[in-house]
């Protein structure tokens, strides 16, 4: 199946600290992607330079076939981006904030329900999603009907929980593991109880 995320020998540097070192991996077409590890693993690092919010030090990172470095415009217009916290703008009402995305991608306003942040990534149909815990703080309800448009979407999500929770183990194609500033292995998804905590997975 086709790769809708490369990334080969990918290295970031910040002076004489190293927090990606020399990683590789890629994601298939319309598969659900988790990338998980503790903190300072390079999680963050990795996504956010893929997200082409910050620069790469080496390596190559494309999205859709696009390289991240060279063409971050439309490599911008192939994703969508929902954080662990809210990112509307708070000096705004609910509607606004809707009218406003809307309006920069010149698509009509449907009615949104949920939390609004995660619809609002999707309004322009994005090639890859990348998601930062999107269910933490809602409800059993809402966190199943998010999980259902991720699924039924077809898009990528590439996802950050500090634990694999239950409604993401029945959606996952396969998660990448990190630790050590290393990613070390790839597990494919069957069904998986465990959490990252004891670094023991049932598949």
């Amino acid at each position: 199946m086709e790769s809708i995320i490369q990334v080969k020998n990918f290295t970031k540097k910040y002076g004489s600290f190293t927090a990606v070192d020399n990683v590789s991996f890629e994601v298939e077409r319309g598969s659900i992607f988790a990338f998980l590890g503790p903190n300072g693993a390079g999680k963050s690092t990795t996504i956010n330079t893929l997200c082409t919010i910050i620069d790469k030090t080496s390596g190559e990172l494309k999205i859709n076939g696009r390289e991240v470095s060279k063409e971050k415009s439309k490599v911008r217009n192939d994703i969508g981006i929902v954080f662990q916290e809210c990112t509307l703008d708070i000096k705004l009402t609910i509607e606004k904030n809707i009218k406003l995305h809307y309006e920069f991608y010149n698509v009509p306003k449907p009615e949104i329900k949920g939390r609004v942040d995660f619809v609002l990534e999707l309004v322009h149909y994005p090639k890859v999603l990348f998601l930062d815990e999107p269910t933490k703080g809602l409800d059993p309800q809402t966190r199943l009907n998010i999980m259902t448009i991720i699924d039924h979407g077809k898009i990528v999500a590439y996802d950050t929980p500090h634990n694999l929770k239950r409604e993401y183990t029945s959606k996952l194609t396969k998660i990448k593991v990190s630790d050590n500033d290393s990613l070390i292995r790839y597990l494919k998804i069957k069904g998986i109880e465990y959490t990252l905590e004891k670094d023991i997975f049932k598949i």
